[in-house]
């Protein structure tokens, strides 16, 4: 049983050397033993066996064929023996007159038994059965006796092996249960350690890191002082356009959008103004990538503030990446334009970019990976190819799926008033759009609810000028409380407008005496 449990143990804990050399100071017949054993009722799989049901029930065997031993039964009759004992009286018979009838011989002609002698025969024959019946019935009383205490001898026997192996077994067991909790603490504080170990590895990466960022920063200075020293214009302009990125692109990587802006902003024009004068590699503007780079994180800083306005430049920049440096394949410009329309709430746009640029990788056109612009030892992930190739999978997925919009805008030239509004004019209107300035539900009696741009909602007021008469004057929200529903052949009276302001806290504008005087008519 013992073997049985550290061969389990061993299975469960990939062999453990402390469990393996406890198995091996087992006899070796026994483990051979266990081994054949396994082999033939459990296929080999040791961590199949059930320890407790084992102990219990024992181990399978064989059926063996038993063996009926015939006894042979003696039918002879045991002989008679003759009783020689002396009567009471003290008188005793000759042999020739006690047995004269049995040898055959005649009887005696002179002497005739007595009926006395022969009474007293027979008491002599009878007490000589009777002894001997008592005498045989007292050996198988002995014999019972004795099969009795050797049974007895023999359970007791028994049993106390039973114990002693149940005894020794649960020892066995609690042993390897101990042996499996030291090997599971061991592994868990080797985790420890390697957690430990992996945790200061990377503690000590982040450290060389930025001991080499500044490292970079003091040879930058050192040959900033160099420049001025040599007092050459064109090194000192150079140095100061790489300051300007430096700090644009520390302030993106600090989720500091503004700032990231108007320091790219700066560069921008620095390029505008004087390209020729600049250290750049290529120097043709349209087709140099370090300006495309500089622009699409421009246009990704504008994205990231929020501000409609700020947006709108971006997407600026971001056409004339596709324009006028086409002939630089930049496929990081399609999750500009997909990440800037998603901004917008206008997933339809961020679809189509997302599908160009899941096509791009498609065709295996080639992809080059890029630095943040003035940092040369930070990659921009936005540029890298395995990045893009999961973004773009991910936001084609996503963007087939938007999420709901809170409402519709219910007029129909809606598109044709905000044409001038925004870049893309929708129905859909969004709390999270950027240029979200709130809008209007209006409810009829018979529970009808139209929503409305703001905008489109003052063209929708001027309509009901003239039905108001009042020329001189937009109606109000109020003014338009009873008047016919807004919704085609419904109706209802307009008994409720709720205004949602650019917070979306609403507020609502009934008229009580309305409701009370439509509540009695319905009556």
């Amino acid at each position: 049983m013992a073997a049985m449990a550290l061969m389990k143990g061993q299975a469960w804990t990939d062999n453990n050397m402390d469990l393996n050399d406890e198995l091996m100071k087992i006899n070796e017949l026994i483990r051979a033993e266990v081994c054949e054993y396994l082999e033939k009722y459990l296929n080999k799989n040791v961590k199949d066996v059930n320890l407790k049901k084992l102990r219990e029930v024992g181990f399978k065997k064989d059926k063996e064929e038993k063996i009926v031993k015939v006894e042979k039964v003696d039918f002879s009759l045991p002989g008679l023996v003759a009783s020689r004992n002396e009567s009471s009286s003290g008188s005793s018979l000759s042999s020739s007159e006690e047995f004269a009838g049995i040898d055959g011989g005649k009887p005696s002609a002179t002497k005739k038994k007595s009926p006395k002698k022969k009474q007293m025969f027979r008491q002599q024959s009878n007490s000589s059965k009777t002894s001997s019946k008592k005498s045989e019935e007292s050996s198988d009383d002995d014999e019972t006796t004795h099969k009795a205490l050797k049974a007895s001898k023999k359970g007791q026997g028994k049993k106390t092996s039973t114990s002693e192996r149940i005894r020794k077994e649960k020892e066995d067991e609690s042993k390897l249960k101990q042996q499996i909790e030291e090997v599971r603490k061991k592994e868990e504080e080797k985790k420890v350690a390697e957690k430990k170990k992996a945790e200061l590895a990377e503690k000590k990466k982040a450290e060389e890191s930025t001991k080499k960022k500044e490292e970079e920063k003091k040879k930058k200075e050192e040959e900033r002082k160099k420049v001025i020293a040599m007092n050459d214009p064109k090194e000192t302009a150079w140095m100061n356009f790489n300051d300007i990125l430096s700090e644009a692109s520390s302030c993106f990587m600090k989720s500091n959008p503004s700032r990231s802006r108007d320091k790219y902003e700066e560069a921008l024009d620095i390029i505008a103004k004087s390209f020729s004068s600049l250290k750049f590699k290529n120097k043709t503007i349209k087709t140099c990538d370090e300006v495309v780079v500089i622009k699409f994180m421009f246009a990704r800083a504008c994205t990231n503030t929020n501000v409609y306005s700020d947006i709108i430049s971006g997407h600026s920049k971001l056409n004339e990446i596709v324009t006028m440096h086409k002939d630089v394949r930049f496929p990081a410009v399609y999750l500009g334009f997909a990440l800037m329309f998603e901004k917008l709430n206008r997933y339809e746009q961020a679809l189509v970019y997302a599908e160009k640029g899941v096509d791009y990788f498609d065709k295996n056109f080639p992809c080059v990976a890029y630095n943040y612009p003035g940092i040369s030892s930070q990659p921009l992930d936005e540029t890298q190819p395995d990045y893009l190739k999961k973004k773009f999978n991910l936001l084609k997925v996503e963007y087939k799926c938007p999420p709901k919009p809170e409402a519709i805008c219910r007029y129909k030239d809606c598109l044709t008033v905000n044409k001038n509004n925004h870049i893309i004019p929708s129905v859909n209107i969004y709390i999270s759009d950027p240029d979200f300035s709130g809008y209007l539900k209006v409810l009829c009696r018979s529970n009808c609810a139209l929503d409305f741009h703001e905008k489109c909602w003052g063209v929708q007021k001027g309509n009901y000028s003239d039905i108001l008469a009042k020329t001189t004057k937009t109606p109000t929200e109020k003014d338009l409380f009873g008047l016919a529903c807004l919704t085609p052949d419904c109706g209802g009276l307009i008994i409720k407008i709720q205004i949602y302001d650019s917070n979306g806290d609403v507020k609502t504008l009934e008229d009580k005496k309305l409701m009370d005087r439509i509540e009695n008519e319905e009556k």
